[in-house]
């Protein structure tokens, strides 16, 4: 739990009510949340907006008419899409949390065994993880750190100390930076008004490989007017305050001290926190501290870091001018829940308001409520896990269901049939181009040596997709169309209205495709919609529905819109988009999405499971035809070329899907090794490395099939790849794994054996 400061702090006024001519959003596209905040004094050296031009009323009054009928038929989906959860997480923090959770589990994939499932968190805890990566921006993360790390390294090379920065600011993957004192610093930096102001477009400073960051106490603290972050440089200012209602300053300081605790450029910072939040010290270790209270344990921490580290004590208790003091003498950048000793203090005046002083700038304040603060940490603890472990037991994970918070006011439960809906014409939209490093799938009849196949492209579908029912599809797998990026070779693509299709999903019903790198639908009784932005709006509408039938309305808008203020007028719309596109099923003349209804009929299903009914419960207990079958159905790598934060509802069910598949293909491969038959071994687990390119007992099975064929060539190659992915993945071969190629290179058939017996 967070805990509340103690008491003895002063609290900041009440925030004024947002002006009275602050309008709604129109219905029809993406509404985006009011935020109700005054207008933010600007940070000096920063230039202000110029006023906005006017129109007369009445040609205002119809020309947003006219907007806002053409927002409600092209309304772009990632137009106004929230940068901070509803309880005030904003992207670049949800996408660090979202980073840590990405390489534990790849690290329990990697040690996981086949049949254990890679542990994942409970119901309430998924929920918030599912918030957490609807907003999560990853590439903020890079941009920062890759921005100021080369900033450090341009000044060093130029002669230039690293400059004293106080504020950073990033809008638009535009990075300013806001010095103690006028500095001139190198391109490509320019200066925005006076020397202590400077700017730079992402792209142009990102070349920071290896560079030491300079900046290790740099933390976000909110959002301006313009949705530009607001981060502060800690070791800089010395001392920062967190003033206001006491639970929302323990918000607050949840959220520095996570953001501080898993940012890549704190590796040289200690964290000592005091007096509450023990928790991040458990599930952030490394970097985190904990201490009770003030006292000797406190001092002794901060006596133990290493000169060369930043440190930050970030304090739940009020501290005297005493303490306060003696922790400045020692170096160390203090945080705490009040006011005092502080020049620089937020002063929270409410979840969407706060004011940054001594510069009076109004933000929106970056905050992590209680339910959050306990899911994310549930979340991290469970990626601490030993794969097979169950975290929390308990009923299978419901994104976004009707527990959901309700910080937004939701659509009415029915929609509305009669809604009349206005299509734009666009031109023909050209076949969907297949993602970068798609594979086919494995073959089960062919024969050819595992490098040597040849493969037809089951990817690429047109845009007026039809039904498929006399559609075919010849796949094959090869090791080098698997492992090689970028390089695929695809035969033309379907003629247009036809989609190639695996046969297993040629129901004569509409499929949600989901084991490829984009989620399609094949065998729908129409075209799809002609826009773009509908049909992939509709594409995620079909998956949610397909993976939740019997969704609450509200659940199923916070998963497919992430949060974004929609009106009830436009999903209404896209659900009768959708309806058309699957059209009526021909067995009972009714439509497989009924009216007012958010369930399919049961016709409707995905290819996921089809796999999950052709594998069964055990993976090790499927026949090999259905092994074989099912990996038929593997395209790529599932979801991986969609926008992580538009399918969020369906992360968790991927974790399955990998470890399922992975399992899958790794059974099959060492059947057909123990069978003698090496190619299909190969293939099998050439496709399993794809997909799970951690996975050591894949690669050395995959080596096995390659050194029982007599193929030197292909032995290395595989080596070679192996040493690749796991060097990429930031990990070092296992001690099984070493042994096998020291076996190999010198021609020890012993341990070689002895590693074939261990499959």
């Amino acid at each position: 739990m967070i805990p509340e400061p103690e008491t003895g702090m002063p609290e900041a006024p009440p925030a004024e009510a947002p002006g009275a001519d602050a309008e709604a959003s129109p219905e029809g596209g993406a509404e985006v949340e009011q935020q109700g905040v005054d207008q933010a004094k600007p940070i000096p050296g920063i230039p202000e907006a110029e006023p906005e031009a006017t129109l007369p009323e009445a040609a205002a009054e119809g020309l947003q008419v006219e907007l806002e009928s053409e927002a409600e038929v092209e309304a772009d989906d990632s137009a106004g899409w929230p940068i901070r959860t509803a309880a005030g997480v904003g992207a670049l923090l949800a996408g660090l949390i979202v980073a840590v959770l990405g390489q534990r589990r790849t690290r329990q994939r990697r040690q996981r065994k086949p049949g254990d499932k890679t542990p994942l968190p409970g119901p309430a805890a998924a929920q918030v993880e599912q918030e957490i990566r609807a907003v999560a921006d990853q590439e903020s993360v890079d941009v920062v750190d890759s921005a100021l790390r080369s900033l450090a390294d341009s000044c060093e090379k130029a002669g230039i100390a690293p400059p004293a920065i106080r504020i950073v600011r990033l809008r638009d993957r535009q990075v300013e930076v806001y010095l103690q004192q006028a500095v001139e610093l190198p391109a490509p930096w320019q200066q925005v008004g006076d020397a202590t102001a400077w700017v730079t477009e992402s792209g142009e400073a990102l070349a920071a490989v290896g560079l030491e960051s300079r900046y290790p106490a740099l933390v976000s603290v909110g959002y301006d007017a313009e949705d530009g972050l607001i981060m502060l440089n800690l070791e800089q200012l010395g001392s920062f305050g967190l003033v206001g209602d006491r639970a929302l300053t323990a918000e607050g300081a949840a959220a520095i001290a996570m953001e501080l605790s898993a940012s890549p450029w704190a590796t040289r910072l200690t964290l000592v926190v005091v007096g509450g939040l023990t928790e991040v010290a458990e599930v952030l270790p490394g970097r985190a501290r904990y201490v009770p209270d003030f006292g000797d344990q406190l001092i002794s921490e901060v006596l133990s870091v290493p000169d060369e580290q930043a440190t930050v004590v970030l304090t739940m208790t009020p501290l005297t001018t005493s303490q306060h003091g003696q922790l400045r003498e020692l170096g160390a950048a203090v945080v705490s829940c009040d006011a005092r000793h502080h020049e620089w203090a937020l002063e929270v005046t409410g979840r969407d308001t706060a004011l940054l002083q001594p510069v009076g700038l109004d933000l929106r304040p970056q905050l992590v409520d209680e339910a959050t603060y306990t899911g994310v940490v549930e979340a991290l603890a469970t990626s601490m896990l030993d794969p097979g472990v169950t975290a929390a037991p308990g009923a299978p994970v419901v994104p976004f269901g009707d527990t959901h918070r309700p910080h937004a006011a939701d659509p009415p439960n029915e929609t509305n049939e009669d809604e009349p809906e206005t299509t734009l014409p666009e031109p023909t939209v050209a076949e969907d181009q297949v993602a970068e490093d798609a594979v086919p799938s494995v073959d089960p009849h062919d024969d050819d040596a595992v490098e040597s196949t040849t493969e037809t492209n089951p990817d690429e579908t047109n845009d007026q997709a039809e039904a498929a029912d006399d559609a075919t599809s010849t796949e094959a797998s090869s090791s080098d169309a698997i492992e090689e990026s970028g390089t695929n070779t695809h035969e033309p693509p379907e003629a247009p209205g036809t989609v190639a299709v695996n046969e297993l999903l040629d129901t004569g019903h509409p499929v949600v495709r989901l084991l490829a790198p984009t989620v399609d639908i094949v065998g729908a009784g129409a075209d799809a919609p002609s826009s773009t932005t509908h049909r992939a709006v509709c594409t995620r509408v079909a998956t949610y529905l397909a993976l939740n039938p019997g969704a609450s309305r509200p659940a199923m808008v916070q998963g497919v819109w992430g949060g974004q203020r929609i009106s009830a007028g436009t999903v209404d719309s896209r659900l009768s988009n959708l309806r058309r596109w699957f059209g009526t099923n021909p067995e009972t003349g009714e439509k497989y999405l009924p009216p007012r209804q958010l369930r399919f009929a049961d016709e409707v299903t995905t290819d996921w499971a089809v796999f999950s009914r052709l594998i069964g419960p055990s993976v090790a207990a499927a026949s090999t035809a259905a092994l074989e079958e099912a990996l038929t159905l593997v395209r790529g790598r599932p979801l991986e070329g969609e926008e992580s934060k538009h399918y969020a509802f369906v992360e968790h069910l991927l974790v399955e899907m990998y470890d399922t598949i992975a399992d899958a293909a790794y059974e099959l491969a060492r059947r057909r090794y123990m069978d003698g038959a090496w190619s299909k071994a190969g293939q099998a687990a050439a496709l399993g490395v794809h997909l799970d390119p951690g996975n050591e007992r894949l690669w050395r099975l995959r080596i096995h099939a390659a050194h029982s064929a007599g193929r030197p060539d292909q032995v290395a190659e595989a080596i070679d790849r192996m040493h690749a992915r796991i060097s990429e993945l930031g990990f070092e071969l296992d001690e099984e794994t070493t042994e096998l190629l020291a076996a190999i290179e010198q021609h020890d058939l012993g341990t070689i054996e002895q590693s074939r017996d261990a499959l």
